[in-house]
């Protein structure tokens, strides 16, 4: 679940691919762990737009 989300993540935001890998798969673990898909997805945004 978390390569898959890590895939999804780079491709809708492309910041994220700027991290490095370590980065790249703590997020995707964090976001992984979060039950709600309407808040993985939130949160994915605010991390977009801190790191943009």
């Amino acid at each position: 679940m978390a390569a898959e989300l890590l895939i999804r993540a780079v491709a809708e935001f492309p910041t994220v691919a700027g991290l490095g890998e370590r980065e790249r798969v703590l997020v995707a673990a964090w976001l992984s762990s979060l039950r709600s898909a309407c808040t993985r997805w939130a949160y994915l945004q605010d991390v977009d737009a801190w790191l943009g």
